[in-house]
């Protein structure tokens, strides 16, 4: 009854997750490419294996999921300095962002440097920032739905 399994790897190489590198060390566009069937598209937004061969923290301790109803609202810089910083990995489920990463890290050779991205539930993008980046979120639309994943959770806010 029901169909046969795969093998989790061959499946991972069935549905693949794209990476391209920004001109910041550590700061990741990551896109899932679709694969459509008759009932819609599948995609996998998450594999630890391809995050792992590019050298990106495969665990994420803490998993949020951020809600807004207006459009053209700030959500601030978000910084957790050493011994508390923390990667994270943002993508949009519902409407559309701006998001920025910001190099902020001592003695950095594009310290100071930005990236800014549309992430939208459309365009599928994902931002990953690492350790020590600054992020900047700008709601391009109302009704959004942002996904949030950390590499560990902070232990103090600052």
């Amino acid at each position: 009854m029901g169909r046969q399994l795969r093998n989790a790897n061959s499946y991972c190489a069935d549905t693949p997750v794209i990476f391209h590198e920004t001109a910041i060390a550590g700061v990741w566009l990551i896109l899932p490419e679709p694969r459509p069937d008759l009932r819609g598209s599948f995609m996998r937004i998450f594999c630890a294996n391809e995050f792992a061969t590019h050298g990106l923290p495969s665990l994420f301790e803490q998993s949020s999921l951020s809600h807004n109803t207006k459009a053209g609202t700030l959500r601030g810089t978000h910084f957790q300095p050493d011994p508390h910083a923390e990667a994270k990995f943002v993508r949009c489920v519902r409407g559309a962002i701006f998001d920025v990463a910001l190099d902020l890290r001592p003695g950095s050779p594009t310290r100071g440097s930005w990236i800014g991205e549309e992430l939208s539930a459309n365009n599928r993008i994902g931002l990953y920032g690492g350790l020590t980046n600054a992020g900047r979120r700008a709601r391009l639309s109302g009704w959004l739905k942002l996904s949030v994943h950390c590499s560990m959770r902070p232990l103090r806010r600052f």
